[in-house]
């Protein structure tokens, strides 16, 4: 081999290196970036976790609430019902009075 292609083969060589020198930085830029990324998408997900943990909490209270408002309904039904009756016997009590004066 003479000397002129030993020559041309490290500059080969060396334009190869540098040409994966290149390569190495630029897919160490992107591995950052990327870990960027997943860095911001784990901060999110933490943070839709904690929303959804006090949504949660915050359905479980309302239902607590909604089960309460049917509770007091239910006895404000059974209320009314007892204060119909009491209203009837009062008008047929008002009816005799009437009639007997």
């Amino acid at each position: 081999m003479e000397l002129s292609d030993k020559i041309s083969k490290i500059e080969w060589t060396d334009e190869s290196i540098e040409s994966i020198k290149e390569q190495n930085s630029d897919l160490k830029k992107h591995n950052h970036i990327l870990q960027d990324k997943m860095e911001l998408l784990s901060n999110k997900q933490s943070q839709s976790e904690k929303d959804r943990s006090l949504l949660s909490l915050a359905l479980v209270k309302t239902k607590a609430e909604l089960k309460e408002t049917k509770d007091r309904m239910f006895l404000l039904e059974n209320e009314n019902k007892i204060v119909l009756q009491e209203k009837s016997v009062i008008q047929g009590q008002f009816i005799q009075l009437q009639s007997s004066i």
